[in-house]
């Protein structure tokens, strides 16, 4: 190992595959997050709004330095984040948010999965024919 192209090499190998890893993560964009929008305006047509994308929204009225806030908590899968920061940002573009990712989650907490994004189960179902 007294070649410095052996050490770059590796080194070379190892930040490719963590890029690549990193890439592909975001990409599929798999697991279940819980985001907190904090809000010192008032949030009620933002949870209206995300309510009637049939998102699980609870809402609790707190106190920061400034006065009263409203602090919204959101459960969310991985793909969905760019939709509610997109309602986010039209009905409340100050609001403060956090994200994070969760690993357990009670049933219930999350809406129930559309017939598109059961497309996996339909992708490898097996087909076969009687004779």
């Amino acid at each position: 190992l007294a070649d410095p192209i052996t050490y770059i090499a590796y080194a070379a190998g190892f930040a490719a595959g963590n890029y690549f890893g990193i890439f592909l993560e975001n990409k599929l964009a798999m697991g279940i997050v819980m985001m907190r929008i904090i809000t010192s305006t008032n949030a009620e047509n933002l949870i209206a709004h995300l309510r009637s994308l049939d998102y699980k929204v609870t809402n609790v009225t707190a106190f920061d330095n400034d006065g009263i806030v409203e602090v919204i908590f959101l459960p969310l899968r991985r793909r969905e984040i760019n939709e509610v920061l997109e309602v986010i940002q039209k009905h409340n573009p100050k609001a403060f948010y956090s994200i994070t990712d969760t690993r357990n989650l009670s049933q219930g907490a999350l809406p129930v999965p559309q017939k598109s994004i059961l497309l996996h189960k339909r992708m490898f179902r097996f087909r076969r024919k009687a004779k």
